[in-house]
């Protein structure tokens, strides 16, 4: 019984570091996918920051048109605003 359970032990080890090499095997194709392919992330990254960068002015902007004076003016009846 002693040499089954010492079997038993030895197959959860190798087991064990079976999982840990294939993780590490993992880790490095991501690595290396990510070494290879960097630059190619720049341009939607650039889109999205554009994009935010975008969206913050336009706010603010908006905010300056609606306190600005050059702006106000009385809407006639049933007209509606042209900043939505």
């Amino acid at each position: 019984m002693g040499g089954l359970m010492k079997g038993s032990r030895i197959r959860k080890r190798e087991a064990v570091i079976t999982s840990v090499s294939n993780i590490k095997v993992i880790m490095v194709n991501v690595l290396q996918f990510v070494r290879d392919y960097w630059p190619l992330t720049l341009v939607p990254i650039g889109f999205v920051v554009g994009c935010y960068l975008d969206r913050k002015n336009d706010e603010k902007f908006i905010l300056f048109r609606n306190k600005s004076k050059l702006f106000q003016r009385e809407l006639k009846p049933g007209e509606e605003v042209t900043w939505k």
